[in-house]
């Protein structure tokens, strides 16, 4: 019975509803709505009549309780006899039977069969038929022969096999061997499945047809060139029977480009609360409350109101948020709000949540460290299936998922009509709404100011959580529902004392200058920043809520630091500025003094000499071979690589062997040298540079 389906018409009688009613009910219930409030499960089928062929049947255990006790099912009635289009043969055998008893050849045979040819026959269907003679010895012959068997209808030797390859036009006028057309045939259906699934969802037969078969007239082209295009293009048309035979993978098309509608076909599940304790399952989203206020420059405007839901009781808690003209929620008002909540002793931390896609929501990656410690079972989205993994705790719905959230959009709904408009000001979503007490005005905003109005939202807000309500509450209001739950032992779970500020911060590094850090062009400073041991970079922390003024610095092994503040600016001339200039020197050759308790001074000439000596010897080779150039070269090479005080030191020899060889001379101007003098030559050159 969990699986079995009744058509329409059974479910028309059960509801006590006409045909015409069951079958709308049941195609919005196709589409994803419901029926009554409840969601059943439908499915189409092929049968006969209904749009093109095309039925609705629901699954029974998807109705409520007390109409699937009422139903009992219709059995249909069967007469001994099938139907011959099935292959039955009782029908044959009941019609022939009186022949059957005379012997073969005999008057009596002649005349029971011309007996039953005078009469007509009620078939199987309800329909009469009357049948000749010769048909009703053809069946006695067949049965003779081969026994009850005989009187079944043979079934066809092609049966199941492919009879047409495109169509039955294209398979006789082109001419192509038969596996260049089985080719072709095979390209041109994969072609039209992609058609159906490429196209957008709710193209007709028509464009598929028409995009096919231009493809046929090409690949029948490619496949005999030849051919006259103009005498084959009518040839190449597909029929509509062949399109329709692959609409099913229009389902791809839906899937890639019409998110609701696939969304409305998926399967559901239904989801009880009755397991459910306070706080495991919260729902986050961020609505519009339709109460005009009066801004500061004269304009008016809605605030934004960011709501959670408890989803075991039903409570709802949330902020307001009023902004400038251009500006919305962003994502500190949401951690904002959601520190609030998890502060309250009513609320506290939520086992799991489930989010809106919204970009307001982009801090759910910063609140999964939160989250993990609670210990509570971690869940996240993944193509449309929730599916539990480790270490996260924050679910967001699907791009398109209104039952992921629609608990909370229904509850807001009835807030927003009940209660909120009783506020002055709502206008019901309708900026232009005209109230009998102002026709043909524009819509009065709240007289109050920007406490008063989000006051009497929190009443609001207060008066639903204290309202009872039907449906899975059963009668009890959301207070009560909670009540009842702390009564029998529930406790809240709840952060300690500054663990919210410091898991919803934005980590990013900066680099020391002279003891301060830059975050948006602003220095902030702090004494802890002249260490010199904290090397050049820190890791810092940005709050996303609060005091956002206020950066925690951490080093880069993870190690609390600081607080760092903005850095204070002093005018030219002020005392105080240099003051506090030399007190942050002093802080810092604070740091250096107590660093230097921690080193022993040291002798770095030693260090090295101790260096050198340690040092290991390299070994002498021998003498391999010796290079060598002409005379000449190798002497002006020597001379090259004489260094330079050799070279001085050559000249001045020079000048002091001139000056020796000339005071001789001098001596010696009266008689002449000897021959056998060894300064003969040197006395005679100068005695010739003198003349």
């Amino acid at each position: 019975m969990a699986d079995s389906f009744i058509p329409t018409c059974d479910f028309a009688t059960l509801c006590s509803i006409s045909l015409r009613k069951a079958n709308a009910a049941l195609s919005h219930c196709y589409q994803g709505k419901t029926w009554r409030g409840h969601s059943l499960i439908v499915r189409r089928v092929r049968g006969r009549g209904g749009n093109g062929g095309w039925c609705y049947e629901v699954r029974l255990d998807s109705l409520p309780a007390e109409l699937q006790l009422q139903y009992v099912p219709l059995t249909p009635f069967e007469t001994g006899f099938k139907s011959p289009s099935k292959g039955s043969s009782n029908w044959r055998y009941a019609i022939t039977e009186e022949a059957l008893k005379c012997p073969p050849g005999s008057r009596e045979r002649a005349a029971a069969i011309k007996a039953a040819a005078a009469k007509s026959h009620f078939k199987p269907d309800g329909s009469r038929k009357q049948l000749s003679e010769r048909t009703l010895r053809s069946w006695i012959k067949e049965y003779e022969s081969k026994g009850y068997e005989g009187l079944s209808r043979a079934s066809r030797a092609d049966r199941n096999q492919r009879k047409v390859l495109i169509t039955r036009q294209w398979d006789r006028a082109i001419k192509l061997p038969d596996d260049i057309k089985e080719q072709v045939a095979g390209k041109i259906e994969r072609y039209i499945r992609s058609l159906w699934a490429g196209l957008q969802p709710g193209s007709g037969w028509k464009e598929v047809q028409r995009e096919a078969s231009r493809k046929l007239l090409r690949l029948t082209l490619d496949a005999n060139p030849d051919m006259p295009e103009g005498k084959i293009r009518n040839h190449c048309q597909i029929s509509r029977p062949a399109i329709e035979r692959w609409r099913q993978y229009s389902a791809i098309a839906v899937h890639d480009m019409d998110a609701k509608a696939y969304f409305d076909k998926q399967p559901r599940i239904q989801r009880g609360i009755i397991t459910l304790l306070p706080m495991q399952v919260v729902l986050g989203d961020v609505h519009p409350i339709d109460i005009l206020y009066q801004r500061d420059d004269g304009s008016v405007a809605t605030a934004k109101g960011i709501f959670w839901m408890d989803v075991a009781t039903g409570r709802i808690t949330g902020t307001v948020e009023f902004f400038p003209k251009g500006k919305g929620v962003r994502q500190e008002h949401v951690i904002e709000s959601f520190a609030q909540m998890a502060r309250d002793p009513r609320w506290g931390v939520p086992g799991e949540l489930y989010l809106d896609n919204g970009g307001e929501y982009n801090w759910s990656k910063v609140v999964e460290d939160a989250l993990k410690l609670t210990s509570v079972p971690i869940w996240w989205a993944d193509n449309g299936k929730f599916t539990q993994v480790s270490d996260q705790a924050v679910t967001k719905a699907q791009p398109y998922n209104a039952p992921a959230k629609g608990q909370l959009e229904g509850a807001f709904g009835i807030i927003e009509q009940k209660h909120f408009s009783k506020i002055p000001g709502w206008i019901g979503g309708d900026r232009m709404r005209k109230k009998t007490a102002n026709v043909g005005k524009a819509p009065v905003p709240f007289q109050g100011n920007r406490q008063e109005l989000i006051k009497l939202i929190e009443h609001a807000v207060a008066v639903y959580n204290d309202t009872p309500q039907g449906g899975r509450l059963k009668g009890l209001s959301p207070n009560q529902r909670f009540t009842e739950l702390v009564n029998a032992g529930w406790q809240s779970t709840r952060f300690a004392d500054g663990v919210l500020e410091s898991i919803f911060c934005k980590t990013e590094r900066r680099k020391i200058h002279q003891g301060r850090i830059k975050y948006k062009g602003e220095p902030y400073y702090h004494d802890a920043l002249t260490n010199p041991a904290l090397g050049e970079n820190v890791e810092i922390r940005i709050p996303l809520f609060g005091h956002q003024k206020r950066i925690a610095v951490f080093d880069l092994h993870g190690n609390f630091v600081c607080i760092a503040l903005p850095d204070h600016s002093y005018d030219h001339g002020d005392r105080s500025g240099a003051i506090e200039s030399g007190r942050r020197k002093t802080a810092m050759r604070k740091q250096i003094r107590q660093m230097r308790r921690n080193i022993d001074k040291l002798n770095t000439a030693e260090i090295l000499r101790e260096q050198a000596e340690s040092i290991d010897p390299t070994p002498l080779p021998e003498l391999g071979g010796v290079i060598k150039l002409s005379d000449q070269d190798e002497y002006a090479g020597r001379e090259l690589a004489k260094p330079l005080s050799a070279i001085e030191q050559e000249k001045k020899d020079e000048e002091e062997e001139y000056f020796r060889i000339y005071d001789r001379l001098m001596s010696n101007k009266g008689p002449s040298v000897a021959a056998d003098d060894p300064l003969e030559p040197e006395l005679r050159q100068i005695s010739l540079n003198q003349k």
